[in-house]
């Protein structure tokens, strides 16, 4: 698994949100910006469908202290369509690892990636790794620790 203290390595992966449809999301253009990957398992299971919802619940939180925060999982934009609109992810950015290269690059799981989530700094530097469901009060309090 990565580190905390190493770089985050360089990605490429379409993402979907309700407000913004689809798009790429790189690390280049995430450069100045704290910002939080959370890897799950699957759209759609009990676990994974709670730790999505409680990043949709604290967005606006999340958002007005200028934290981008990404769901990841080796599911299809199709898929991250149909869950962020059973589940009114209206603004909350689910990024397609579909082929996994990024999943095995971090080693969180090759078939599918274990709940873990990464708080990188704005110079791309890995500042935490939460292994299982995080604590989104804490994790927002670390995240302005690092502005």
């Amino acid at each position: 698994m990565a580190k905390v203290g190493s770089n985050f390595p360089d990605f490429s992966l379409q993402s979907y949100s309700q407000k913004e449809g689809s798009k790429n999301v790189d690390l280049n253009s995430l450069k100045g910006k704290v910002f939080i990957l959370a890897f799950y398992p699957k759209d759609n299971t009990p676990g994974c469908t709670k730790e999505m919802c409680a990043f949709r619940d604290d967005w606006a939180k999340f958002a007005e202290a200028g934290i981008r925060v990404f769901g990841v999982s080796l599911d299809s934009i199709k898929s991250h369509e149909s869950f962020a609109a059973k589940f009114e992810f209206a603004s909350l950015e689910l990024l397609s690892d579909s082929d996994g290269d990024l999943s095995n690059a971090l080693l969180v799981g090759e078939d599918h990636p274990k709940r873990t989530l990464f708080v990188v700094d704005k110079e791309g530097i890995i500042r935490e790794i939460i292994e299982g469901m995080p604590n989104n009060a804490e994790l927002l309090t670390l995240c302005q620790s690092l502005k």
